[in-house]
């Protein structure tokens, strides 16, 4: 599975650069760049704690380092069969409050 580091501190499922979710799904159909992607999985945290407290809302779920990731990027030549096999995925979004303030900087043009 790729590894995930993320930036979208502002995710409810962002603990430290890692995931709480199991899975995650990387939107942009027919991206030509990484600006054309975006995480589908980002929720916006407003007014979140930080910690444990902001563990206990993401389902007590530990942050995870390795994890399925999803995509639907038809044009990246890491997508095969819907699922990304790039060994390393950045994620960036450092204060987004919406998904389309995310991007996969992972892409690549096939």
């Amino acid at each position: 599975m790729p590894r995930l580091k993320c930036t979208a501190k502002n995710c409810l499922y962002n603990q430290s650069t890692y995931c709480t979710r199991n899975r995650i799904h990387i939107q942009g159909t027919y991206a030509i760049e990484d600006d054309d992607t975006q995480c589908g999985t980002f929720k916006m945290c407003e007014n979140c704690p930080e910690g444990a407290l902001k563990l206990e809302i993401a389902y007590l779920d530990d942050g995870n380092e390795h994890l399925s990731i999803n995509c639907d990027c038809v044009n990246c030549k890491y997508n095969e069969n819907e699922l990304c096999h790039k060994d390393i995925v950045k994620i960036s979004g450092l204060n987004a409050k919406n998904r389309q303030d995310t991007a996969c900087e992972s892409f690549e043009r096939k």
